[in-house]
């Protein structure tokens, strides 16, 4: 019976690890875009990692015009991406493939109260869109850094001031919730490659 008992725990033991083994291989080849995005965010210097979109954003304060159509741009993390403005939660799917979505219902950039918008940290590499990646790095912001948002002609100035993280039911309590100030709140959905919780970068209008 001891035998028995031990070879049985040994045959579990195998197929817990080849079970293991084949789910680290396919996360790591559904997400490999996403993975690919953090990774070289990570190894990259820091001046590498922003030097296209902070040349624009130094440009710009010395005075040389530079023109947006409605843009987000986060130079931390090197983005420089459309925003669309989604007219109900049932199209936010498709406009993800074209950009971040503004999130329907929230308030427009730079208004009282809180504009939202979404974006993809990953996305099934077939399923196709220029933007499954793009909040890959969200989660390296850090309190202080700016976020630029470019909609109607002006350029708005955000400030990160808190990071969090919720699950899918408290969130349009949250961002629905009543606000004093103009708030932007970027969210997109953590653990990477998974749609378990989010994350939510509140920043507020500086300019």
């Amino acid at each position: 019976m001891d035998k028995n008992y031990k070879k049985i725990i040994k045959i579990i033991g195998q197929f817990l690890a080849l079970f293991l083994v084949i789910f680290i291989i396919i996360y790591l080849i559904v997400n490999y875009p996403s993975l690919k995005v953090r990774v070289s965010y990570k190894l990259s210097p820091k001046e590498i990692r922003i030097e296209s979109v902070e040349k624009d954003i130094i440009k710009e304060n010395n005075s040389v015009e530079i023109t947006y159509n409605d843009t987000l741009i986060i130079p931390k993390i090197a983005v420089k991406v459309p925003i669309i403005w989604t007219k109900n939660e049932s199209e936010a799917a498709e406009d993800l493939k074209l950009g971040v979505s503004h999130y329907p219902g929230s308030v427009m950039p730079g208004e009282i109260g809180n504009s939202v918008i979404i974006g993809h940290s990953s996305n099934y590499w077939w399923d196709k869109g220029n933007y499954n990646s793009i909040f890959a790095n969200l989660s390296n912001l850090e309190n202080n850094n700016d976020v630029f948002v470019y909609f109607g002609n002006k350029k708005l100035l955000y400030r990160v001031y808190e990071k969090q993280t919720l699950s899918p039911l408290k969130i349009n309590a949250e961002i629905f919730s009543n606000k004093k100030e103009p708030i932007l709140t970027l969210i997109t959905c953590m653990p990477l490659g998974t749609n378990i919780n989010r994350l939510l970068v509140k920043t507020r209008l500086i300019d």
